[in-house]
């Protein structure tokens, strides 16, 4: 990948996480009297489809660089990489079952990657 476009995936993932963590704010804030159930339902689901597609950028990318597992691998790389897979196999799992738990994992998996991209 050239440099322009490491900064534009970096750009898009930065913003994939912001809406993440704005979301999980608004659903973790105060009760809001125009909050509704039916409003906090599109919020976890607005954060939830942001960090799949999040996931699936991270993953892209690896594909894409043509980097393996293994020694050479950078820690940050894997890192994000194996997170990315983890958060994918836990949103498939607990949807619709354990929507509190996968609402915390979501804001927990932006914040470790808009750290990770942000550094």
């Amino acid at each position: 990948m050239t440099p322009s476009s490491d900064e534009q995936l970096g750009r898009r993932m930065r913003r994939a996480c912001t809406n993440i963590i704005g979301f999980g704010q608004l659903l973790d804030g105060a009760p809001h009297p125009q909050i509704t159930e039916i409003m906090k339902l599109q919020y976890q689901a607005y954060m939830v489809g942001s960090a799949l597609h999040l996931a699936d950028m991270i993953l892209e990318h690896h594909r894409g660089r043509g980097s393996h597992s293994g020694p050479d691998e950078p820690a940050t790389d894997a890192d994000l990489r194996n997170r990315s897979i983890r958060y994918k196999t836990l949103a498939i799992g607990f949807d619709g079952h354990h929507q509190q738990e996968l609402v915390d994992e979501t804001m927990g998996f932006g914040l470790h990657v808009l750290r990770t991209v942000s550094s």
